[in-house]
């Protein structure tokens, strides 16, 4: 009981320096073709679809309609998702390819994205959480409160470290 209670003293301190670490993470992987006539009638689905910013999808689209082929990366990171009161970000990377043949758009999507549970690395460390495990705490006093503040350092790390989780099938796609 002293042990919680403490944990729950430390959970509403909200003082959170060092390493982060990630409760849980999932990769997705999204993949669709697409072909048509008009490339702009196909802004809001690419936009919806893989979580991109709509202006920038036009304006990506508009600018490759003269073109034969066209090739594009969007990066995405989105520090502002709540999971049960406890902070999580998203970070995708999107290749868009475009090639015209005969006044046919031909358009290959693909992304790869991966979300993650925020919570302090030294947390981790003493639970001997990782991917197969799952300590029987409850998870809402694991987690890093979604209104939380993070430091320059501390979302530099995030970046980095769900980076090096995605990068290799993000370079794969970058091949197509």
């Amino acid at each position: 009981m002293i042990f919680l209670l403490n944990l729950i003293a430390l959970v509403n301190s909200r003082v959170w320096e060092g390493r982060i670490g990630f409760l849980y993470d999932k990769i997705d992987n999204i993949e669709r073709d697409y072909s048509t006539t008009d490339l702009l009638s196909l802004v809001d689905q690419i936009s919806n679809d893989f979580h991109l910013e709509r202006d920038r999808v036009e304006a990506y689209l508009g600018r490759s309609r003269h073109a034969s082929y066209a090739k594009q990366l969007f990066n995405r990171i989105d520090f502002n998702l709540r999971s049960n009161y406890r902070r999580a970000v998203y970070l995708g990377g999107t290749v868009i390819k475009i090639t015209k043949t005969n006044g046919v758009y031909t358009v290959i999507c693909r992304q790869v994205s991966i979300n993650a549970i925020l919570c302090p690395g030294n947390w981790l460390n003493s639970f001997n959480i990782n991917s197969e495990y799952e300590v029987s705490v409850p998870n809402i006093f694991l987690g890093i409160a979604w209104n939380d503040p993070l430091s320059a350092a501390q979302i530099t790390q995030i970046y980095y470290d769900l980076n090096r989780k995605i990068e290799a099938k993000l370079n794969a796609y970058k091949a197509i």
